[in-house]
Parts: C-alpha cells; sequence; structure tokens
C-alpha cells in the first residue's frame, strides 16, 4: 500500500508541474472556430473604441494612488479602493506624470495620424525621441539609445537595454489594438514596428499580448476566450508563455480564488532579472509578473468591469499600468455605452487634455482611432460599409523566439557609495562574473545642456563611453552595464571625461550577473 500512494503522490506532483504546459499546448493546437464574416455595425464599433480609451484612463487613474507602494504584495481587502469623481481632479494637480504612458499612446497615434499606417520604426523612434515629458526605465532607455545613434531594435534589444525585461511596452500598447479591432495580423506587425524600440524578449511579447487582448476585445464575448486567443501568438518556448499558461491553469483549478493564484504567481515568478531597480528587490518591473496581474483581473473579474479593475490594482506592484490596461479590454469588451455610469463623470475633463509638444488631444484620440481602424480594416481584408464592418477570420501563428538574459543570472547586488568629480574622476570596481550593471545619476545641479561623458574600461580596454545629459528628458537612466563577458574576474574603470568643477556623478551600486550554475 504505501507503495501505491508513493506512486499516486508522485502522479499527483507531476500533474500539477504539467498542467501548465498541457492547458498551453490545448489552446495552442486546438484550431480556433472560424468566424467567417465577423460584422459589427459602426455604431459598435466606436462605442468600443470609446470603452476602450475610458476604461485605461479611468484604471490608470484608479491605480494611480497605489502604484509600487505594494511591491510583491497585494493590498490588504482592509485598505479600501475608493472612486468618485472628485478623483480625477486629484489625479491632475497632484499627480501631473499620472498620464504619461497615456501620452506616449498619443504620441505614437499622432506619429501614424501625419505619416500613415506604413510609418516606419524609425518614424515612430524619431517621435518618441523629441517627447517634451519625462519617461522612465524601457521607454527612457530608448530614447536615450536613438538619441546616442542606435537604431530598432537596437534601441530595445536587451544588449543595449536592461530594461528590456520590463513592462514598458506592454503598458502603452493598448492603442495597437484599439486601431486592430479583431485583427491579429496588422495588430502584430505593427506591435513589432513600436515593441522593438523599446524591448525584445518577454518585455516585447508582453506589449504584443495586451495589443491582442485589446483587439480581441471587439470580436470576442468574455474575458477568458479574449485571454486564451491572445495566447495563440505567443512562442511555446517564451517563459512569458509559461507564465500566463500557469495563470490560466491556476484559474481553472481555482476559478473562485484570485489570492491563491496570486500567491502561486507571485512566490514562482516574483523575482525580476533585468531591471537594475528591481533585481533582489521587491519592487518589481518585470513585463511577466505584471502581465500575471492583469491575466488575474480579467479572467476572475468575470467581466465585470468594477471587479475587474479592482482586483488587478489589489495584485499590487505596477498598479497604475496594470488597472489601465485590464480597464481598458473590459472597457473595450464592454463599450462606453456599458461602463457602469459611477466610474464615468469626469471622462469629459480628459478631453481638453494635451500634452506638451502633441497635436493631439485625448478627445481627437479616439477620432483618430476610429478612423485608423477602418483604415487597418480596409487594408487587411476586412470591409467598410455604411453603417457596419465585416472583419475576416484569419490563422494566427506564434511568433518567433527570442530570448533575454540568456546565461545571465542576477548573482550579488552591493553598495558602492562612489563618486566621480574634478577631485576623484576615476574609479575601479572589480567583480566577478558575465555582466554587470553599476547605478549612478547626477547629484549636482548643472545647467540642462551640459553633457557627461564617462570612460568604461573592461579589463584594461575601453569598452565604450557612457553619456549623461543632464537635461531630466534626455537622461540616460542606467549609464554603466555590459552582458556577455567571459565568466570569470573582471576590473571595470570608470573615468570622467573633461573634468570640471560642475562635475558630481554618485555611483551607487552594482549588480552582477553569473551564467547557469554548474550542475
Amino acid at each position: 500500500m504505501t507503495g501505491v500512494k508513493a506512486i499516486k503522490n508522485t502522479l499527483v506532483r507531476l500533474t500539477v508541474r504539467l498542467l501548465p504546459l498541457l492547458v498551453y499546448l490545448i489552446f495552442q493546437f486546438t484550431p480556433a472556430q472560424p468566424r467567417k464574416g465577423v460584422t459589427l455595425s459602426l455604431e459598435t464599433l466606436k462605442d468600443k473604441i470609446q470603452g476602450g480609451w475610458a476604461g485605461q484612463v479611468i484604471g490608470r487613474a484608479f491605480g494611480g494612488p497605489f502604484e509600487h507602494k505594494y511591491p510583491s504584495s497585494r493590498i490588504p481587502d482592509s485598505i479600501p479602493l475608493l472612486w468618485s469623481s472628485e478623483t480625477w481632479e486629484a489625479a491632475f494637480k497632484e499627480n501631473p506624470d499620472l498620464y504619461n504612458d497615456l501620452y506616449v499612446e498619443l504620441l505614437f497615434l499622432d506619429t501614424l495620424k501625419k505619416k500613415g499606417l506604413r510609418a516606419s520604426p524609425k518614424d515612430l523612434a524619431k517621435a518618441l525621441s523629441r517627447a517634451q515629458f519625462g519617461l522612465h526605465h524601457g521607454l527612457q532607455m530608448a530614447r536615450h539609445n536613438f538619441l546616442a545613434g542606435l537604431k530598432p531594435p537596437k534601441t530595445g534589444h536587451w544588449l543595449n537595454n536592461p530594461h528590456a525585461d520590463d513592462d514598458d511596452f506592454q503598458k502603452i500598447a493598448g492603442f495597437i489594438g484599439l486601431i486592430s479591432p479583431g485583427m491579429l495580423p496588422p495588430a502584430i506587425k505593427l506591435g513589432n514596428h513600436v515593441g522593438h524600440i523599446i524591448a525584445s524578449g518577454d518585455g516585447y511579447y508582453g506589449g504584443i499580448y495586451v495589443a491582442c487582448l485589446y483587439s480581441l476585445a471587439f470580436i470576442r464575448e468574455n474575458s477568458e476566450s479574449i485571454v486564451e486567443e491572445a495566447m495563440r501568438v505567443l512562442p511555446p518556448k517564451a517563459i512569458f508563455t509559461q507564465v500566463i499558461s500557469e495563470v490560466l491553469a491556476n484559474y481553472r483549478r481555482q476559478p473562485n480564488n484570485w489570492q491563491e493564484t496570486w500567491s502561486y504567481m507571485e512566490k514562482k515568478w516574483g523575482n525580476d532579472t533585468g531591471c537594475p531597480e528591481g533585481v533582489f528587490k521587491p519592487l518589481n518591473f518585470d513585463a511577466k509578473i505584471n502581465a500575471v496581474w492583469i491575466t488575474i483581473g480579467l479572467l476572475y473579474g468575470g467581466g465585470d468591469f468594477s471587479r475587474t479593475i479592482n482586483i488587478t490594482t489589489r495584485c499590487g506592484d505596477d498598479t497604475k499600468s496594470n488597472a489601465a490596461i485590464s480597464g481598458g479590454v473590459i472597457g473595450t469588451l464592454l463599450g462606453l455605452s456599458r461602463i457602469p455610469s459611477a466610474w464615468q463623470p469626469g471622462l469629459k475633463e480628459l478631453e481638453r487634455i494635451k500634452p506638451r509638444g502633441l497635436d493631439i488631444t485625448y478627445q481627437e484620440a479616439i477620432a483618430t482611432s476610429f478612423n485608423l481602424a477602418l483604415e487597418t480594416i480596409r487594408r487587411n481584408g476586412g470591409r467598410v460599409d455604411k453603417e457596419s464592418i465585416t472583419l475576416p477570420s484569419p490563422k494566427i501563428r506564434p511568433l518567433p523566439w527570442e530570448g533575454n538574459f540568456v546565461n545571465h543570472l542576477p548573482k550579488e547586488r552591493r553598495g558602492l557609495s562612489l563618486r566621480l568629480s574634478e577631485t576623484n574622476p576615476g574609479t575601479t570596481i572589480e567583480f566577478e562574473g558575465t555582466g554587470f550593471v553599476v547605478t549612478g545619476r547626477i547629484i549636482k545641479k548643472v545647467p540642462e545642456d551640459y553633457t557627461y561623458r564617462v570612460a568604461m574600461v573592461i579589463d584594461g580596454r575601453l569598452a565604450s563611453a557612457a553619456i549623461l545629459p543632464a537635461h531630466p528628458w534626455l537622461r540616460n537612466p542606467t549609464p554603466f552595464f555590459r552582458y556577455n563577458l567571459r565568466p570569470g574576474k573582471h576590473r571595470l574603470f570608470l573615468e570622467l571625461s573633461e573634468p570640471s568643477p560642475k562635475a558630481d556623478i554618485l555611483l551607487e551600486e552594482i549588480i552582477v550577473y553569473e551564467g547557469k550554475p554548474k550542475r
């Protein structure tokens, strides 16, 4: 009997481990039911586009007050998540950067309006580089890389962008799905152009996944089918795919307990590998784990707008962006006409939003999205009639695999507290591994047109010169890093070019990577 019990226990453990893979394979290789001639009225199309934009801005304002205040932890039920018409006004006055992600979407949308749907990655990257508002993480690193001479996709590749696996692309990908209603191939094509400016690997897949969620929300009937079908575009080999598959598997097992699914996913996938701000810290900007919280909100929200953004927000981490995405997707699914009226007071106030340096307002974004959606339909085998549209039902192939931080595992994080200045223009840092990131920033107030250059010498050879502009819009968020070094001990020498009394650069910490441990 003991042997039989042991065999049963083994089978149970194997089932638990293999269930996520089985769930993914079932969805990946079971052909979707063809839906020839999916038809929507023009009124419904516009209502859904309005719902997508409205859900996004509502979610952003709702989740904004909790952004990264609950890193790698849930917001307890004892903390009320309040909403009133005054929330909008408070969001604008107290947190003007709350809508920066929305501004990036409007920026790209405006570029497509001016350049057309055939706008190149270079056109889009140039628009991002000229944005007259602050950016962070992968978006800011991509802007810096482009201005430093790199072109897409190098601007977003993990060897040039330590934030390539961050959630930057997925939090600005909504507009792609909104102008590609029910049509995944054009969403993926435009997503490829936009995404590789900002990210690669799992960070890229996160944006494609979100764009497809939005796109499918035009033609599917519930959140579960949207998530299932969006997974079909993801490569089976990608870790991102495995993670979302596990969310679905846990949802299947426990459809009424999102907290248990949260705990399981946080425990297994809650560690950040790439983002220098998150490695060995609870602060998590990783695309995968934040996509988990979005997916949990959509699945367990059950098609209810309020419940969806509440659950997503309570999952913690990047609450602002995550609630914006789940709100945008469910808003597209429902349409503006079915978003509860309690959420809508104040929406009209958004019509006057016009980001500095852009020629498009929030109100104009809705009309532009509608017009670009009609153009997308015409260009991709659909039909636009006087009062309706007809959408084809294309076959979808998984994206090719690309991996970030291959053979790079975080090994240590240690403080440095070193300075580069006129009196101390150079310093040496020793480490052992296959890669490193040194976090640093300018700490002395200097004219915004001032730019520092720091030579980065590794093992006696000049590797590159880090450029540190003083202007807050042009800053280099992660100035010193290098991957794919030979395993072993290394000496990093940083030297300030043209030292002056203005120079004062703080080197805060070093993060060291190593290859896969030997078995």
